[in-house]
């Protein structure tokens, strides 16, 4: 009987001899320290049809050689040399020898270190870390079982395939996978949990931190832990910080607000995001675009709820304006109804509101008013075909009131109605007679519209009053939006003259 040094000295020298016999560059480990025993390195394909400096990379691969008797099952690595093989960077492989009491070889398996056989001795090496028993490594061991699919003949040619079959045509990708998987095996779900202690805050601050309402909240007794193959461990010792929660949607809801019984509804879509209890007291966020409702429940005094509002320096379309001010409308009008339907609930949940006092973004207009600018400007924005709809500060919009109010009416075919208010007897000079092109043209923040109409324009002098400028077959034809610039403009223009037999143009 041979003694297990000799027998591994014999599984090393049938390995030598099979990467010999398929032309593959084998090197012994001097001391087996290094958790291998040879590097094993692979020729550049000649027979590859590309030019030479795009020839693949040949790979190499680190590989322990182990000999059993064939009455085991199992081979036995030190923890700190199987460490060694799941880390490093290029493929990794254990090759079993099974020899019988002849000393003949009777089997060869060529065990990938990857996928499963990865995550298990990477699960060893975190449960070691767990034990915290004090006992090195290299003191540790893990067992594999070799598998019927592992087997290989005891060929040059059979080692080589195996080798390559596991590897794969790119060695580079074959890197990046084994990165990944050492990454990413063993976690599931969320792994990592965090435990603080929150000092001198009370239950509504409390609240509003785990809504992420209150930003850098003070607290003591920080603790990470990451659990990866259901092994939970640390990460550092507790500490003290500031902390911001980011809270996750419970749900998502669509928001409608009703005027009474008149005019459309806003409808807003939204966020649900719910606290835990604290005492007896839970608080629920309900974030828009615009606004969000903050829902206070307690078991002595129900639910009550509160709207906040965020609109400066938000960019919105016309449309969703006009529902934020159908909104404030009804609020202001006493008949506010607000309906919130949940996704996951049949049916909406629904609160008689009311706002006391005008918000402070209301300006000097008032809702019914901006609605009816925004209405306006979201008729003139369909008309002029813009696809996707562009979106404005609420001010950049409300600057042009007046523009967009006349545009509007001009396209319903309202006559303008021009008062000169110079009263002078050549206020009128320079006034086309006859059939004229009528434009106009402003930018609503960085979107120019620009619309002509067609006219019969006539003068009046008056009779000591004001001088007015008429126009007869009033007929408006096209709104576009153009690039912004004298050049767009008169392009606009040249144009029109064209498809109409006009000359004459009339700037409004």
């Amino acid at each position: 009987m041979i003694d297990q040094q000799a027998l591994g000295n014999k599984g090393e020298q049938r390995f030598g001899e099979l990467c010999a016999d398929t032309g593959l560059t084998f090197n012994k480990a001097t001391l087996d320290l290094a958790g291998w025993d040879f590097i094993v390195n692979s020729d550049v394909d000649d027979t590859q049809a590309v030019s030479l400096d795009r020839r693949r990379t040949p790979f190499s691969c680190y590989v322990q050689v182990k000999t059993i008797w064939d009455t085991s099952r199992s081979v036995k690595l030190k923890l700190n040399m199987a460490e060694r093989l799941g880390i490093e960077a290029i493929p990794s492989f254990i090759c079993v020898f099974r020899v019988n009491r002849d000393r003949q070889f009777t089997d060869a398996f060529v065990i990938h270190v990857a996928d499963d056989r990865l995550a298990a001795i990477l699960k060893k090496l975190r449960e070691a870390q767990a034990d915290m028993d004090g006992v090195p490594l290299n003191k540790k061991f893990i067992s594999f079982t070799p598998r019927g699919t592992e087997r290989i003949d005891l060929t040059g040619i059979a080692l080589r395939e195996a080798f390559i079959h596991h590897i794969g045509p790119d060695f580079h990708s074959y890197i990046d996978k084994k990165r990944e998987q050492r990454e990413t095996l063993g976690f599931e779900g969320k792994p990592f949990q965090m435990s603080v202690v929150f000092e001198n805050l009370s239950a509504s601050e409390l609240l509003d931190a785990f809504l992420g309402l209150t930003r850098e909240v003070p607290v003591s007794s920080l603790e990470v832990v990451e659990t990866r193959f259901e092994i939970p461990l640390p990460e550092g010792e507790p500490t003290t910080a500031k902390i911001t929660i980011k809270p996750q949607p419970f749900d998502t809801c669509s928001i409608t607000i009703r005027h009474g019984k008149r005019g459309w509804p806003a409808v807003f879509a939204g966020e649900i995001f719910n606290t835990p209890k604290v005492g007896s007291r839970q608080r629920s966020l309900i974030r828009s675009e615009l606004f969000m409702i903050v829902v206070d429940r307690s078991t002595e005094s129900g639910g009550k709820l509160r709207f906040e509002f965020s609109i400066e320096g938000k960019n919105c379309t016309a449309s969703k304006w006009a529902d934020y001010w159908r909104m404030l409308s009804a609020f202001r009008s006493g008949e506010g109804v607000v309906e919130i339907k949940p996704e996951s609930m049949p049916v909406p949940l629904e609160f008689d509101i009311t706002i006391d006092e005008k918000s402070e973004m209301e300006g000097q207009i008032e809702p019914d008013q901006c609605v009816r600018v925004l209405e306006c400007l979201s008729n003139i924005i369909r008309h002029a075909g813009a696809r996707p709809e562009p979106t404005f500060e609420y001010p950049e919009i409300f600057e042009q009131a007046d523009r967009i109010l006349a545009l509007s009416a001009m396209m319903d075919a309202q006559t303008p109605i021009v008062t000169v208010h110079d009263p002078s007897a050549d206020a009128l000079d320079g006034i086309p007679i006859g059939p004229c092109i009528l434009a106009t043209t402003f930018p609503v923040g960085s979107t120019v519209f620009v619309f002509y109409a067609t006219a019969f324009v006539e003068t009046d002098a008056g009779d000591g009053g004001r001088p007015t400028v008429l126009f007869r077959d009033f007929q408006p034809k096209r709104l576009r939006i153009i690039e912004a610039g004298e050049k767009s403009r008169e392009l606009f223009v040249e144009n029109a003259q064209r498809l109409e037999g006009v000359t004459q143009v009339l700037w409004l």
